[in-house]
């Protein structure tokens, strides 16, 4: 007899669990938070700012600052010589498999990709009135700036 009253009460509470405990389905609704997406991004002035935060990191890059920027500025101008490997500069052969000019395409496209992606959502946060007129002109102009320095 106690192991029928069991069976019924352990019944009676699985059928109550399943008929009540399912009605709220937007409870069992899960939402991914650690994704960014368009409808929690960009939504003030701070994040424009960061955005063009975003494309001045390029230049955190050491080997960019370095081995890219540097060659390009000092061996091509001849103001400073290295007397090691890299004299090919001296007579404009310089190999294709030579490693600061891969950093140097590598990282200004990606400058020119983060400017090309910032202009077109200050322009949309602009528009939608989240950026004032002078912040959106000023942030712009860096955005511009930055991107022709990278074609440069």
């Amino acid at each position: 007899m106690k192991i029928k009253n069991k069976i019924y009460v352990l019944s009676l509470g699985i059928m109550l669990v399943l008929f009540f405990g399912c009605q709220d389905e937007e409870f069992l609704t899960q939402q991914d938070s650690q994704q960014l997406s368009a409808e929690t991004l960009f939504k003030t002035p701070n994040d424009g700012i960061m955005i063009v935060n975003g494309i001045y990191d390029t230049f955190h890059d050491w080997n960019f600052m370095i081995k890219g920027l540097w060659y390009q500025a000092n061996f091509l101008s001849q103001d400073w010589k290295n007397w090691g490997s890299d004299t090919f500069f001296n007579t404009f052969e310089v190999p294709t498999n030579f490693g600061g000019l891969e950093i140097l395409w590598d990282r200004s496209y990606a400058g020119i990709a983060r400017a090309n992606s910032a202009k077109i959502i200050i322009d949309k946060m602009k528009t939608d009135g989240i950026l004032t007129e002078e912040l959106a002109n000023r942030l712009t102009g860096e955005i511009l700036f930055l991107r022709g320095f990278f074609y440069y």
